[in-house]
Order: C-alpha cells, then sequence, then structure tokens
C-alpha cells in the first residue's frame, strides 16, 4: 500500500516529518502541538469542503421560477430547467446544435438512422416510441423540461406530472419552417443558458447559404424533384411549404414538383407522376429501392430523367428537422452540383 504520508512537493526538507499526517503527529511524543501546520491544514480543508457545499446548496436555494412561452402560452419552471427529455426528433436536432445534450430521447436508434446528424451520443437514455412515450422511463430521468410538438397536446396532462412541457411547432398554419426553426433555435439557446451557441449556429447557417448560393448561381441546373422511395413504385416527393423547399428558395434552385402537399411540405404519389416535366432532374434520398427491382420497373425506366441519366442520390435529409438539417441540405447540393467550388 502507498505510504499516505509520502512528501508533497511543495514541502521542504525542513518540514517536520509527521506534518502532512496529523494522526500520527498527534501521537508521535516529538511533535509539537503548536505546530502552526496541524492548525492551517484543517482549517484549510474545512474552507474547500464549504466552498463545494455552498457551490451546490445556494444556487437551488434562491433560484428563482422562470417563465418561457410555447405555442399555447407561458410554461413555468421552479428554476432554470437543465435535465431535458425530447420526444420529437427535429428537437433534438436542434438541442444537440447549440451544445445541449438531452437526458432522454424518443426512439433514439431511429434518430441515429434518420437524422444521424447531429450525432446522438449513445449515453442518451431511450423513452420509449415517440408516439408512446414511456412515462416511467422518463419519470426516472428526473427531468426539468420536456420538448415537444403540438401532437402531443392531447397528452400534455400526463406529461406536465413528470416535468413542465414545452410544445414548439416547426411546422406550423405559417408555412415557415426554416423561420420557425430560427426562432426555435434562439429560444431554447436562452432558456438553456446556450444563447452564444444558438447565434454561432444560425450565423454559421447563414454563411453557408450565401457560400451554395453562390457556387449554384453558375450552374445551368435543371429543376429538381427532391424524393424518397417508400416501395418501388411509390415515394414522396417534397415541396410545398416544406423544409427541403425552404432550402431550395434559399439557393436560387427550382423544383419540379408543382402539385399540392401536406403541411409537413411532401406529397404521397407513384412513378407515373413524375412523367413530366421533361427537363427535370430526379435527386434521390437514400435509403435507396432494389436497383435491380427498380430497373425492371416499365414506369422507371419510361423517365425522362432516367433515360437521359439526370438522376443522382443523396444521403438522407431529415425533411422535418431544423436549422441543422437545412444545412445539410444546402451543403449536400452545393457539394453534388457545383464540386468546382469546394475549398
Amino acid at each position: 500500500m502507498p505510504n499516505s504520508c509520502a512528501a508533497t512537493p511543495w514541502k521542504t526538507s525542513t518540514a517536520s516529518p509527521w506534518a502532512c499526517c496529523p494522526t500520527l503527529k498527534a501521537a508521535h511524543p516529538s511533535a509539537s502541538s503548536t505546530d502552526p501546520e496541524s492548525i492551517l491544514l484543517p482549517a484549510i480543508a474545512l474552507r474547500a469542503a464549504l466552498t463545494i457545499v455552498l457551490s451546490v446548496l445556494l444556487p437551488a436555494a434562491f433560484a428563482q421560477p422562470v417563465t418561457w412561452n410555447d405555442d399555447f402560452g407561458p410554461v413555468t419552471f421552479k428554476q432554470p430547467p437543465r435535465r431535458v427529455v425530447v420526444l420529437d426528433w427535429g428537437l433534438v436536432e436542434q438541442l444537440l446544435a447549440i451544445g445541449v445534450t438531452p437526458v432522454g430521447v424518443g426512439e433514439p436508434d431511429g434518430y441515429r438512422r434518420w437524422v444521424s446528424t447531429p450525432t446522438l451520443p449513445t449515453s442518451v437514455a431511450d423513452v420509449g416510441a415517440r408516439r408512446e412515450p414511456n412515462l416511467e422511463a422518463m419519470s426516472q430521468l428526473r427531468p426539468d423540461l420536456i420538448l415537444a410538438t403540438p401532437e402531443y397536446a392531447s397528452i400534455l396532462p400526463l406529461l406536465n406530472a413528470v416535468a413542465p412541457t414545452m410544445l414548439l411547432a416547426t411546422f406550423d398554419d405559417s408555412g415557415q419552417p426554416l423561420q420557425r426553426s430560427r426562432q426555435i433555435t434562439t429560444l431554447l439557446g436562452r432558456m438553456l443558458d446556450h444563447q452564444a451557441q444558438a447565434d454561432a449556429l444560425l450565423k454559421r447557417v447563414d454563411n453557408h447559404f450565401a457560400e451554395a448560393r453562390a457556387a449554384l448561381a453558375g450552374q445551368a441546373l435543371e429543376p429538381l424533384y427532391l424524393v424518397t422511395f417508400l416501395d418501388e413504385r411509390h415515394l414522396r416527393v417534397n415541396g410545398g411549404q416544406g423544409l427541403y423547399q425552404a432550402v431550395l428558395d434559399e439557393l436560387g434552385l427550382r423544383n419540379a414538383w408543382r402539385g399540392p402537399t401536406s403541411s409537413w411540405g411532401f406529397a404521397t404519389i407513384t412513378l407515373a407522376a413524375l412523367a413530366t416535366p421533361s427537363d427535370a432532374r430526379l435527386v434521390l434520398f437514400e435509403p435507396l429501392p432494389d436497383a435491380a427491382a427498380l430497373n425492371r420497373n416499365p414506369i422507371w425506366k419510361a423517365l425522362s430523367a432516367v433515360r437521359e441519366q439526370r438522376v443522382d442520390s443523396l444521403p438522407a435529409v431529415w425533411p422535418y428537422g431544423g436549422v441543422s438539417s437545412a444545412e445539410r441540405l444546402a451543403l449536400l447540393l452545393k457539394q453534388r452540383f457545383a464540386p468546382s467550388a469546394q475549398p
């Protein structure tokens, strides 16, 4: 066992051999009870202990209630929230993007597959299905804030029984998900004491939009179909009031889809609906269908974009996310269609 009274590097060789160990010093007949170190060391240790205790207890003792507004009105917290559970992946993305790691997330494995960026640490707890969150698992995490969307309004009393809950919609009646995401990012930054990180994120995203817009301006790019396959014959095409459309608008690009979309910015269609216009470019987001099966499909082979090799694929981008997903899409489009502009 190591000697607990080993000499410390700041003591000189003239120090009492018992000075570093008060118990042995008291027991040894040669130890002086008036040695200053016998008084100073316990006093210093006591002061350090009191400092640690007060630093933990005082903030909680003097914390004041704080109130923030969500989409339905004011939400009051006993003290500034720090432990956050999130049920919506878009809100998870926005938290991670400003440097806040939630303690729990609904279906974290799904987030890692479909959203992926920013990276969700493996330490984050799983609180069950997003549509049916596990209230017991959430309670065990002792959150002081739950973040969700207005789709959870029907179970709001149950969520509030666990922790004060804020409902925030990126996709609302305004039809401006990118602008709403900016507002939510700023709100979360202020609430969670990460305002500087939120401001830096928004500035970085704006810079990337400007760089991508300038790089793509010199490209003679066709209108784009932005689609995700559901199976070999059905797909979702993005446009309308969705996040993908907002990014196209930011970059000065044209959307080939002119049909109606949901409030989330997509329409579920068949391959035949992509037959026009003839000059469109098809952009497929992963995961992709089986290539062999697709190539056996006569409708697929008849598409002018396929015949004339105007088909591109990109990694998955969460179409229901926020500024980080928008930034990711802008960078991917720039990388694919203006490669010479890469730094």
